[in-house]
């Protein structure tokens, strides 16, 4: 079976985790091609497997639980509308909401010390997904202290406001 893998594509694995497409790559040793791909859920880690592989059959006998013919399997928009009739209204967090509009990174450090031990790991991973900056493993305090390092870095190299 062939496979067009592009940038941007979300597959589901077969235990039911997405993700997305980065890039395609070359294996400088051997030249083969290299899938890089992102985890859809915190922390947003960014994988790469042989292309081979990512687009293997699954065999019955070492998989017999798979629900899916291939170990990543390509996720594909329904042609209908949603009925959003049905839809549960979200609350954004006004912080995260606070941090996101601000306007400067110094903004952004300035909302970090307000919401300074009211910030969920949900929202974490949010304000770390929105500076393109993998969140890692740890604490409240890591994470806090990760992001305003990063932020800091990003107006001393970048100046203070975004460009």
């Amino acid at each position: 079976m062939e496979h067009e893998l592009k940038k941007g594509d979300v597959y589901t694995h077969f235990k039911g985790k997405r993700y997305e497409i980065v890039t395609l790559a070359k294996n400088s040793e051997d030249g083969s091609m290299m899938v890089v791909y992102k985890a859809l859920y915190p922390p947003y880690e960014v994988f790469v497997r042989p292309q081979w592989s990512f687009v293997e059959e699954l065999s019955p006998e070492d998989y017999p639980y798979a629900t899916q013919k291939h170990r990543f399997e390509k996720e594909t928009i329904s042609a209908t509308a949603p009925d959003l009739s049905q839809t549960i209204p979200i609350e954004i967090d006004p912080g995260l909401q606070k941090f996101i509009s601000a306007d400067s990174y110094d903004g952004k450090i300035e909302v970090l010390k307000e919401l300074e031990g009211h910030i969920s790991e949900e929202t974490f991973a949010i304000m770390f997904l929105s500076l393109d900056f993998p969140m890692q493993p740890g604490s409240a305090a890591d994470h806090f202290k990760a992001l305003v390092k990063r932020l800091e870095t990003m107006s001393e190299f970048d100046g203070k406001d975004f460009r």
